[in-house]
């Protein structure tokens, strides 16, 4: 995820926020992040079984970088 974040496609959940997510698959599981492009961060703001709802209402209201 470090090295090419980008690769990673977008979450279902981004639709429902103002800032770009993304996800990357663990397992069963799903990584929701952002990327911080000026600062070349990713934050991760969010995990979720893959085959569970969205969980939309749970993420920060806008992006975590500021």
């Amino acid at each position: 995820m470090s090295d090419h974040p980008r690769r990673c496609s977008l979450a279902a959940e981004d639709a429902h926020r103002p800032y770009e997510i993304r996800r990357l698959r663990i397992g069963f599981y799903l990584a929701l992040f952002t990327i911080d492009e000026a600062n070349k961060t990713v934050f991760v703001i969010g995990f979720r079984h893959g085959h569970h709802r969205q969980i939309s209402s749970k993420l920060p209201a806008n992006s975590p970088e500021g």
